[in-house]
């Protein structure tokens, strides 16, 4: 096994604004985000949304155009700080079941800052098929190539057996969004157990990519 490396650099933290979502913007955001988790996206409406946020309706429109522009700036929003929390783990070096602890913990803080806009776009995925094209282009795929190369890395430094790295990243990632539906619905033992939970889900894992024979679709023998 090589020896470990201990450097381990800071991630960053999320911020509440950004140069490309300044003050006033942010704050229309972040309303938007509250109001549309509560009622829904056709139920909040841009009047609504411009009093949460307590500015004009008029003043709502000087940075977005409808009520769709608003959704898909949250969308813009969340992949920017997912992606910026992505490529801090890329410079990690830990060793594979460490780093995937340290992942499932880092994107629980994330879904937590971030819980009002996630849950707005979940919320109207489905139903709308810009945002959901978005959401695959914008997020899930840089996801999956982000895994992809953090597999890559770890299979370089002997962590982990010779996978096809394309079809691991997609049950990572299944395991990831299927522990954030959990924790986005409430789940008492998910959010009670997490720490619990994250370790056992490492250990499940890693087990089996680092010691099964995984030549045969997953099987020994």
């Amino acid at each position: 096994m090589p020896e470990k490396v201990n450097n381990k650099p800071a991630l960053p933290q999320t911020t509440a604004s950004t140069p490309a979502f300044p003050d006033r913007k942010m704050q229309i955001l972040q309303a938007a985000a509250r109001m549309i988790a509560e009622k829904g996206y056709h139920g909040a409406t841009t009047k609504e949304i411009a009093e949460a946020a307590q500015v004009s309706e008029g003043s709502l429109y000087n940075y977005f155009e409808n009520k769709e522009d608003l959704i898909l700036n949250i969308l813009a929003l969340v992949t920017e700080n997912e992606i910026r929390l992505s490529q801090a783990e890329l410079a990690l070096n830990d060793e594979s079941r460490e780093f995937f602890t340290d992942y499932l913990n880092n994107h629980k803080i994330f879904w937590d800052e971030y819980a009002e806009m996630l849950q707005a776009i979940m919320s109207e995925i489905l139903s709308n098929s810009q945002l959901r094209k978005r959401y695959q282009q914008d997020l899930i795929t840089p996801s999956l190539t982000g895994l992809e190369t953090l597999l890559s890395q770890q299979q370089q430094r002997g962590y982990i057996q010779d996978i096809d790295v394309t079809l691991i990243s997609r049950l990572l990632l299944a395991v990831l969004l299927g522990l954030y539906q959990l924790h986005a619905i409430g789940d008492e033992q998910t959010n009670k157990e997490w720490d619990r939970l994250a370790q056992l889900t490492t250990g499940v894992l890693f087990q089996g990519l680092t010691h099964l024979d995984i030549s045969n679709d997953g099987f020994d023998g």
